[in-house]
């Protein structure tokens, strides 16, 4: 049976990807700071059952391979013709012709190593991100097993994570793409295991205070020191007392996020609950198609607009800072119009032959 939380929990997390990528923020609520922390913080929801050897490491693994690979495969060669013709049109610069384009190394090892994706797929860096977050579970279920069984142990692994965050965050991808992909790993794989431990504690916790607390302290640090930046693994997150306040901001701003999804849940039919839920269980896809939506109304705006030109569209972050609330609604209506279109009729009729994985949710 779902939880219906995590699932509003998950749309709200999707929606706070699209406003960032149009610069459109709720203010002292910038979501760059938490809004791909929340999604390992989630996946870490759903690890215990793999943690009290209901699944074999084997079956673990397999199935995250077919939950997040196998999409993001079929999304990265789908992009990477597109981008192509993109190019050969006019519309998108790109560096190299065809047969560079879709190379082994762009399509199977640059996602791995640097979040390589093509330009209007960048969010999908995450989904190689967290399966190998999910190998490092797979990897450390020893020790995961061990604080489960046994919550005496549990406050030193805690300590553990956060020096082994902290030791992490202060390491620049810039510096080493190989080392950038292990940094980004432990960091994602902390958020990932405090999820598990917060969902296995969450009947303990009172609900209300630990929401106004996790408030407090963001909207302090947000208001203080403006925006944090969570970008695989290099992470704008400061030096001095705001690097080191950078786990608190996330894990609290995280936090809010679960606990309105859990009030939204609670009063499901005054705040249309159930579309927040769709969000969530199709947030993979959203993330995906987003932002080929901002490509196509960079386009609309080049053609309509006089004196612009398709080079203009060659950033797809280009934007008018007084529309960027249209930018945060289109995306994310033709994003839910996409998803309808292909999970509900395209796919019933060609994509469940052919890709049957296509539209599993990668929880």
């Amino acid at each position: 049976m779902r939880d219906n939380s995590v699932d509003i929990a998950k749309g709200l997390g999707i929606l706070f990807v699209i406003g960032g990528h149009c610069a459109f923020e709720i203010p002292d609520f910038p979501s760059y700071s938490f809004h791909i922390p929340l999604f390992y913080f989630i996946s870490g929801f759903f690890i215990h059952s793999y943690i009290s050897r209901k699944q074999t490491c084997t079956q673990f693994v397999k199935k995250r391979f077919d939950s997040l690979l196998v999409p993001y495969f079929i999304y990265n060669i789908i992009f990477g013709f597109v981008t192509y013709l993109l190019g050969f049109i006019g519309i998108l610069n790109i560096a190299g012709g065809f047969f560079d384009l879709l190379s082994f190394r762009n399509l199977v090892l640059e996602p791995f190593i640097s979040g390589h994706q093509y330009q209007i797929s960048l969010a999908l860096w995450f989904v190689p991100s967290l399966f190998l977050v999910m190998l490092l579970v797979a990897i450390t279920r020893p020790a995961l097993s061990l604080i489960v069984r046994n919550r005496a142990y549990m406050l030193f692994y805690v300590i553990f994570l956060v020096l082994a965050y902290y030791l992490s965050a202060s390491v620049s991808s810039h510096e080493n793409r190989y080392l950038g992909m292990l940094d980004g790993t432990v960091i994602g794989y902390v958020y990932c295991v405090l999820g598990m431990l917060y969902y296995l504690n969450r009947d303990r916790i009172p609900k209300l205070a630990l929401f106004l607390l996790a408030l407090f302290i963001y909207a302090a640090i947000a208001h203080h020191y403006g925006q944090y930046t969570y970008i695989s693994a290099h992470n704008d997150y400061g030096s001095g007392l705001k690097y080191r306040l950078s786990l608190p901001v996330t894990l609290s701003g995280t936090l809010v996020v679960v606990a309105v999804a859990n009030m939204l849940d609670k009063y499901g039919r005054i705040a249309r609950a159930a579309d927040f839920a769709w969000l969530g269980r199709n947030s993979y896809h959203i993330m995906a198609v987003h932002l080929s939506f901002l490509l196509l109304l960079n386009l609309a705006i080049t053609i309509f607009i006089p004196g612009r030109s398709l080079a203009d569209i060659d950033n797809i972050f280009f934007r008018y800072n007084r529309i960027i609330f249209v930018y945060f609604f289109f995306a994310t209506l033709g994003s839910w119009w996409y998803v309808k279109f292909i999970n509900q009729r395209l796919h019933e009729k060609l994509l469940r032959c052919i890709f049957s994985r296509w539209s599993k949710d990668p929880a």
